[in-house]
């Protein structure tokens, strides 16, 4: 199978902050997804999570990002990238007050339906209900830290 893509999909507008489908499991047969971030200065990052499904890529494409993996933190900048293994609680926040640019490989490909969710829910709702939202992070294997 080969997929090649020519426009991006948005699926999730937060504030100036946005997530944008490159390729989802459909297009890769279930195999990876990739995901854009743009986040602004003051978007609020996620809490410390684990992902119980799947391996993560990250790619930062401009800006920094503060990555902590387990004990360890590092500071990705603009070429850099970083894994981050299933299992393992990890967050990010901005390195510093200018935006952040990165690519999300997951693999296998499914979480990138959360966002999907999550957008339908802000579509329907005008906002992110919390119960809702910790339920859907259930649904896709995804754990507070």
């Amino acid at each position: 199978m080969t997929t090649t893509t020519d426009q991006a999909r948005p699926l999730l507008e937060l504030g100036a902050s946005s997530v944008i489908e490159h390729l989802g499991g459909g297009d890769t047969g279930g195999a990876i997804a990739l995901l854009e971030f743009r986040v602004q200065p003051g978007y609020p990052v996620p809490p410390p999570h684990i992902h119980t499904h799947e391996d993560e890529i990250t790619y930062v494409i401009e800006g920094a990002l503060e990555i902590t993996i387990g004990d360890a933190v590092t500071v990705v900048r603009a070429g850099e990238s970083i894994f981050k293994p299933r299992g393992v609680a990890h967050a990010f926040a901005l390195a510093g007050d200018e935006p952040v640019r990165f690519l999300e490989t997951m693999t296998p490909a499914g979480f990138e339906g959360y966002f999907h969710a999550l957008a339908q829910m802000v579509r329907e709702t005008g906002e992110v209900d919390r119960d809702r939202a910790t339920r859907l992070m259930a649904q896709y294997g995804l754990r507070s830290a």
